[in-house]
């Protein structure tokens, strides 16, 4: 049961940091994102085992409870908040500028240059890419 309930905290705490990991992994952000799915099933699934368990034994016993309550928890919050609770964009500051360009094969780049003299160029082809850097204005 602690094997369960430290895989949902790890769980929990991937999803919630999404933002800072996503743009390193490149390619392989989507065997992580299908590990993180797989993850999640095996967690439902457990959850649906352990409830069912919970419901036969008359919630008597309390590692259990806090298990399904645990699980239900991580989980809950994983489908209402799927990428995260945090949304970290909000602290990059307003945008002054936004623009987006569609290249071959669906690749979508956007430009967001920001008040403070930040600009973000994020790239979406084959694995995200992030750039960051300042601008300044002349004239």
């Amino acid at each position: 049961m602690r094997i369960l309930i430290i895989l949902s905290v790890l769980f929990l705490v991937a999803i919630n940091t999404n933002y800072f990991w996503k743009y390193t992994l490149g390619l392989a952000e989507i065997l992580a994102y299908l590990l993180l799915l797989s993850v999640f099933i095996f967690l439902l699934i457990m959850l649906i085992l352990h409830l069912i368990k919970a419901i036969n034994e008359k919630f008597q016993f309390r590692k259990r409870n806090i298990l399904v309550v645990s699980l239900a928890a991580v989980l809950g919050l994983t489908i209402y908040k799927p990428f995260g609770l945090i949304d970290f964009k909000q602290f990059e500051g307003a945008d002054l500028l936004v623009a987006n360009n569609e290249g071959a094969a669906n690749c979508l780049t956007s430009l967001h240059l920001k008040e403070d003299g930040i600009f973000i160029e994020e790239a979406f082809c084959f694995g995200p890419s992030k750039i960051c850097g300042t601008y300044t204005i002349k004239n």
